[in-house]
């Protein structure tokens, strides 16, 4: 897949349904670990500028998407135009779209009590047939804690879904997906 750079990122030439593509294929042919899919940001460029860990972590993502129209119109000021913005809810409609039609299970993690399933109860009304494998919502600050860290990755290693959305805002999530990757997802 061809890339483009913005400040320390790099970005995956794609457009929404080229990652819905790519997301499906990665589904289809499984690996020994999960897939991360970041979607980037002004802020993440401008967090990453400064923090190398997190600069490490948007690198070494499976795919890095534009979720900013600021970034497509920098890639466009830079002379490496991206085919559009694949901003992050729409790619969570559209991956659940996808996931009601080929029978792919879902599991939601993040938000206050209750959001995960909420969520999930919504998009099972938007997209019928949609199979949820699961929801959480982790108490705050159960990153520090490596018990509750791993009560939560074990909940997920449990249902073996095939697309895990992780909402802890960022950059907290891209962390925990990324020491997350082991999960089955």
């Amino acid at each position: 897949m061809e890339l483009t750079s913005v400040g320390k990122v790099q970005l995956d030439r794609v457009s929404l349904d080229e990652t819905l593509e790519w997301i499906a294929a990665a589904i289809a042919a499984p690996k020994p670990r999960g897939s991360q899919i970041a979607t980037v940001n002004a802020q993440f460029v401008q967090i990453a500028r400064t923090n190398a860990r997190f600069a490490s972590i948007l690198r070494s993502a499976d795919l890095r998407v534009a979720d900013g129209v600021p970034l497509v119109w920098a890639c466009r000021l830079l002379g490496r135009p991206l085919p559009g913005r694949v901003n992050g809810t729409d790619l969570m409609e559209r991956l659940c779209e996808l996931a009601a039609g080929r029978a792919f299970t879902v599991y939601l993690m993040g938000g206050r009590p209750g959001a995960a399933e909420a969520a999930a109860d919504r998009l099972c009304e938007r997209f019928p047939g949609l199979r949820i494998a699961g929801t959480d919502c982790p108490p705050m600050g159960f990153t520090e804690d490596a018990a509750l860290d791993e009560q939560a990755a074990s909940r997920i290693r449990q249902v073996r879904p095939d697309i895990l959305f992780v909402g802890l805002g960022g950059p907290r999530q891209e962390y925990w997906i990324h020491d997350h990757l082991d999960l089955p997802a």
